[in-house]
């Protein structure tokens, strides 16, 4: 436009969008008197001009012709600025034009608009106007007229109000009568609705309130019933979207009882179920009704309304279709893991789906059809995938693909004729909702086209595996297509012509994609994953024979013989063979040979293709933030390459893992922050989860929602996937062994890797050579109710665990194992036993040394290539760091399993087994921003190095290599607050043994500790705050979970990167803590109850940026409390191990019985211990197994306490 003439129009739909009327033009248009401009003269009723344009505007929406709202808007606002002469009209239409681009993904020209309105929506000149305004009106009106007006416009309230539908007249706005110019006072709050509306739908909540509530308030005064109920309604859906139900809900039963049109019925239901749905459960049961209802009075106003008969059929099809939505989701989500139970409701449910399509084909409304079909298509696909029937199979698959097809035949005849309105060159860069709508649709069908390739191969290796017996011989024979019916011929040919038919799709919708990050992944997604299926479909090397080493081993020792066999002698050995089989035979076979090489280079081609689209794929998802994609195309790129490449795999298999353990936490950190008005992170993380099912991805706000949350939220920061993934293997420390284990979305696979990083040392004839270091990945086909089972075991063993326990179980010690702990040991003993069958892969894969392939070594035997190379040690080079701290990075199924207890991870030289969320996480704690120094502080910086190498040697200990240190001098700790540990034996008492390790290692480490003991300085939650915002270390010794004395709310909101190291012995119980958690548990949020689980205390912790949480993973005695707290603080602060070491030592079986044996260190200064306590010492000899495995490390093993 900046080339452009002021005087010329827009020549595109992007240029409409950022066009502004220049003040020449208007000055012009001020002076012209004549015809052919805008001016008064011309438009005699600007009010009116504005009514009619706004109903244009409604309906080119409907017709998804929202880029043709752009003129029409500009237009409303050179009315308001030209002939209204109103600001705050002329604001109104620049928010829907902001709007309007937004709809478009024309991201700078709505913010372009946005910033032309400002950050006031609502003055104080509007606001004494309209109260004037109706002030005198109030005043001319008798206590008479106001009694028969109550009476007539406000229906008395009731407890099932039935529908009052008015006939609600569209309120055109007011002009001042003296002036021509400007809004009358009683137009304003009219004004501030429809604008509060846009906000709405813009996403913009507190501007929307302001108006709202002041328009409400005027409402009621000029007892306009309709407009009172309109914005109770959208007062309503504020709320809704803040995720304030109860509140939502009062005030649409409110608005109901005003009533309103056949619109506002409409919508209020909508918002009324939603609004249930959204509560807890068990009021689903109301929707019928509720639908049923509004459906009848709607049917019923038919009769009296005959010119309305169109809409009002039309709205109470849309309510019948929603209602069968809402119940096929009910369905689906009481199903689970087994639909097939559900069949005859959900047939029942795709026979409705089918009758309400039919109406609305029958009255034009093919869009509204779409949605419909693709629910029923929906049913078919679940049917197709659990049916073990392969006939019926193939007719479930067929159905659900000519239903999607059929769906975007509907969409596509809309968008051409669209299209066809304006030249192509106009709508070029933009995105309408039709055309994404479409393209969804499209990815749809790629997704089910993608079931239908993977259901061929597995057919057709099964197929393969019959080949030679009579069975697929006379099959075979038999075959015969003329003989084929309907169903057969249909699926025949989209057998042969599925994947490429999908292709076709895939690139056709990626010109939908422009603006719309999202669907630019997902299209770059699916296409390589048909690229990969194709080459799998092509290709004579079966995909398992990929993952099999044995197999590729054997390949590549066969292709090193051959290299090295003489071309001349092996010709001349052909030649003097005889040749018994036939000229014909000879031929067959090579002919063969020929397909088979072109079947194989054409894989190697796909599989090529396929990465590179991937690998695109990856780039925009770790530059959008798109972590569910990320994952789907990490794992498509892992069954791509498989063992071939064994570090690439690495790399993408923890890059999946990674982005799978985000979402979980990321899951779990939206469920906590359901109440807004917590916290600013509470409303954005809503907001920002809110905007992605709008999905609204690559929208201004969206980026300004992110933008503010790494600013402000440590959490959202360790959520996120860094672009530099790749990077972290190579960073790692050498003393690090990790282990990666993730299951598939249906856990019928366990994909595996175990990582070491390289390491050299001199060989025989002073040759560098690789001395250890192992980089492998595997997967394992896995019954997933193996999985299931071992979870449910779990869970059954924690709550006998808590049930068995006694009401004094803190301080219940004794030396033989009762009968109810006899029946728990062999339930934790079947667990034990099954999660390491359940492993076995892992261990095969952990203890199998990188095979090395070397040009001179293609005649040695696979043994002697096993076996790790000689290593002769020159005393002159420093010792190779061998792997010392085994980290499990594993998902959230097994980390609620006793992993500790599988030894099969370890071999001689570890000495430490901790877990981790993700490599991600892992990469984030090793790697702590430090806070920034400025130049005045550099010497302070220096003396505080200073100070921590004192403290090194007046603790007389070097600190090992690759270790981080951690000062003594800046712990906390918080010891039993509620002094609930109400037991007879002080010696186990967590304040008793507190005061004496404080005692005990008062130097040079516990004399700076500051915190809490008992109730005597009781901290609040201020304290709880200060004292983890403010410290190094932290220590919680007491009854219960450590958040039912933290409010979460507050503590999510938290940096806790300076707290490098949180220790909790925790989960002890007693009579008094479990009164006091009961009514804890009664003002908490159900979704917050769910962190009173060890695992999730651990993930928020790890979120808010703890470095290293020792927790026990579930209830536990005072005693073995109070053991493990001197094991604890012996290894950490006398002896000086590493943290992980240190839980190491903890996890050992025989624990208890080797502190009896060698009895506890004594340093300088030890007090003598209380005779009770010895003599518990001495009589206590049962010990479960179960308590050597309790207590468990997140996060880094090698945290040095200094």
């Amino acid at each position: 436009m900046a080339n452009k003439p002021m005087e010329a129009l827009p020549a595109s739909v992007e240029e409409w969008a950022f066009y502004h009327c220049h003040k020449e033009v208007m000055a012009l248009f001020i002076q012209d008197a004549s015809d052919s401009t805008i001016h008064s003269n011309t438009i005699l009723k600007p009010n009116f001009s504005l009514y009619y344009l706004d109903q244009l505007v409604k309906a080119l929406n409907s017709l998804y012709l929202t880029h043709l709202t752009l003129p029409i808007l500009q237009f409303a606002v050179v009315i308001s600025d030209l002939i209204i002469e109103s600001k705050t009209v002329s604001d109104l239409y620049h928010l829907r034009l902001a709007l309007a681009c937004t709809e478009l993904r024309l991201s700078e020209a709505a913010a372009y608009h946005e910033e032309i309105v400002g950050g006031v929506y609502i003055n104080e000149l509007e606001q004494a106007s309209c109260r004037n305004e109706v002030r005198s009106r109030k005043e001319k009106m008798s206590e008479f007229l106001k009694e028969v007006a109550n009476d007539e416009n406000r229906p008395r309230k009731q407890s099932a109000p039935a529908p009052v539908v008015l006939e609600a007249k569209d309120k055109v706005l007011e002009i001042k009568e003296q002036t021509g110019k400007g809004l009358q006072g009683i137009s304003f709050p009219y004004l501030w609705m429809y604008k509060a509306e846009v906000l709405l739908q813009m996403d913009l909540y507190q501007p929307a309130w302001l108006l709202l509530a002041e328009a409400q308030v005027a409402f009621r005064d000029l007892k306009d019933v309709c407009a009172e109920a309109k914005s109770l309604y959208l007062l309503a859906e504020l709320a809704k979207k803040e995720l304030k139900y109860e509140q939502a809900k009062k005030m649409i039963e409110k608005a109901q009882v005003l009533g309103g049109s056949e619109e506002f019925w409409y919508y209020s239901t909508i918002a009324l179920i939603e609004t249930l749905l959204a509560q807890e459960r068990g009021r689903e049961s109301l929707i019928p009704n509720i639908i049923q209802k509004t459906i009848d009075v709607f049917l019923s106003l038919i009769q009296e309304r005959p010119n309305r008969k169109p809409t009002l059929k039309f709205l109470a099809t849309s309510l019948e279709a929603r209602g069968a939505e809402i119940q096929l989701n009910i369905v689906l989500d009481s199903a689970g893991d087994d639909p097939l139970d559900f069949s005859y409701l959900l047939e029942a449910i795709n026979y409705r789906l089918i009758q309400i399509e039919k109406t609305f084909f029958d009255g034009g409304y093919k869009d509204h059809c779409v949605d419909l079909i693709l629910q029923s298509a929906k049913i078919n696909r679940l049917f197709a995938k659990y049916e073990a029937d392969d006939k019926t199979k193939v007719g479930y698959y067929l159905e659900a693909y000519n239903l999607t097809q059929k769906a975007i035949m509907y969409l596509e005849e809309i968008f051409y004729n669209v299209q066809s309105l304006l030249p192509l060159t106009e709508t070029q860069n933009i995105s309408t909702p039709l055309m994404r709508k479409l393209a969804k649709v499209k990815l749809k069908l790629a997704e089910l086209s993608l079931d239908i390739i993977q259901y061929n191969q597995e057919k057709a290796l099964q197929e393969e595996m019959r080949k030679g017996t009579w069975e697929k011989i006379l099959a075979d024979y038999l075959l015969d297509t003329n003989d084929f019916t309907k169903r057969e011929w249909d699926w025949f040919n989209l057998k042969r012509t599925v994947a490429h038919r999908t292709l076709a799709h895939l690139e056709s919708m990626q010109p939908f994609c422009i603006g719309c990050i999202d669907l630019r992944a997902k299209f770059l997604y699916f296409t390589g994953k048909t690229l990969h299926l194709l080459a799998l479909q092509v290709d004579p090397v079966h995909l398992a024979h990929y993952w099999d080493e044995n197999f590729l081993l054997d390949a590549r020792m066969t292709a090193m013989t051959s290299l090295e066999t003489d071309k001349e002698e092996t010709e001349a050995e052909l030649r003097s063979k005889p040749n018994f089989l036939g000229i014909s035979q000879n031929e067959d076979q090579i002919q063969k040979a020929r397909e088979l090489k072109k079947g194989f280079a054409l894989a190697q081609k796909f599989r090529s293709q396929a990465s590179e689209v991937l690998l695109q794929c990856l780039q925009v998802c770790l530059n959008n933030n798109l972590i569910g994609i990320a994952a789907d195309a990490s794992l498509e790129m892992v069954e791509s390459i498989g063992v071939l490449d064994q570090p690439s795999s690495c790399q993408f298999l923890a890059l999946y893992q990674s982005c799978l353990a985000s979402l979980a936490m990321r899951k779990l950190l939206f469920s906590v922050t359901t109440n807004t008005s917590s916290s600013q992170l509470a409303a954005l993380l809503q907001l920002h989860q809110k905007l992605q099912q709008q999905e609204k991805i690559g929208t201004t706000l969206f980026e300004r929602v992110e933008q503010k949350l790494r600013q402000i939220s440590k959490a959202w920061q360790n959520l996120c996937i860094s672009e530099q993934h790749f990077n972290i293997l190579n960073d790692l420390p050498p003393s690090y062994r990790l282990i990666i284990l993730q299951h598939s979305a249906d856990r019928s696979t366990l994909y595996g890797m175990v990582y070491e990083k390289p390491k050299f040392g001199p060989g025989p004839k002073g040759k560098i050579i690789q001395i250890s270091g192992q980089c492998k990945v595997f997967r394992a086909h896995r019954n997933p109710a193996t999985i299931s089972q071992l979870m449910s075991s779990m869970g059954h063993f924690k709550e006998e665990l808590i049930r068995y326990f006694p009401d004094e179980l803190s301080s219940d010690v004794h030396s033989s194992m009762t009968e109810e702990e006899e029946k728990l040991l062999q339930k934790f003993n079947h667990i034990s036993k099954s999660l390491e069958a359940y492993l076995k892969p892992v261990f095969a894969a952990i203890h199998h040394w990188d095979i090395r392939y070397q040009s001179e070594g293609g005649k040695k035997t696979k043994e002697k290539e096993q076996k790790p190379p000689p290593v002769t040690q020159d005393p002159a080079v420093p010792p190779v760091e061998m792997a010392e701290y085994l980290i499990l990075i594993v998902d959230r199924l097994l980390l609620e399993l006793p992993l500790e207890v599988v030894r099969g991870f370890e071999d001689g030289t570890i000495t430490s087994v901790s877990r981790e969320l993700s490599l991600q996480m892992l990469a984030n704690r090793l790697h702590v921003e430090e806070p920034e120094v400025s130049k005045k502080e550099g010497k302070g910086g220096r003396d505080a190095k200073q100070k921590s190498r004192k403290l090194g040697k007046k603790s007389s200990r070097v600190m090992p290599a690759n270790c981080i240190p951690v000062e003594t001098n800046n712990f906390k700790y918080v010891v039993d607050p509620f002094e609930e540990a109400k037991t007879s034996i002080e010696a186990i008492a967590p304040i008793f043994k507190a005061r004496e390790i404080l005692d005990k290692y008062r130097d040079p480490f516990t004399g700076r500790w500051l915190g809490f003991l008992g109730s005597k300085n009781f901290p609040s939650q201020a304290d709880w705050e200060q004292c983890l915002s403010s410290c190094s270390g932290f220590f919680f010794y007491g009854m219960e979970n450590l958040l039912s004395h933290v409010l979460i709310d507050s503590l999510i909101t938290m940096n806790l990167q300076e707290c490098q190291m949180i220790i909790l012995l925790n989960l002890t119980h007693t009579v008094y803590s479990n009164r006091r958690q009961a009514k804890f548990d009664e003002i908490q949020r159900p979704s917050q109850l769910l962190l009173h689980k060890p695992v999730d205390t651990a993930i928020l912790l790890s979120l808010i940026g703890v470095r290293c949480v020792m927790s026990n993973q579930w209830p536990t005695y005072l005693y073995f409390n109070a053991k493990r707290a001197d094991i604890l603080c012996e290894d950490l602060l006398r002896i000086g191990k590493p943290s992980g070491k240190a839980i190491y030592h903890l996890l050992r079986p025989d624990l208890i019985e080797t502190i009896r044996n060698e009895g506890s260190p004594k340093i300088s200064g030890e007090k003598v211990l209380d005779q009770r306590a010895s003599a518990i010492a001495d009589k206590v000899i049962f010990v479960p197994s179960w308590a050597n495995v309790n207590f468990v490390l997140f996060g880094l093993p090698n945290l040095f306490i200094v």
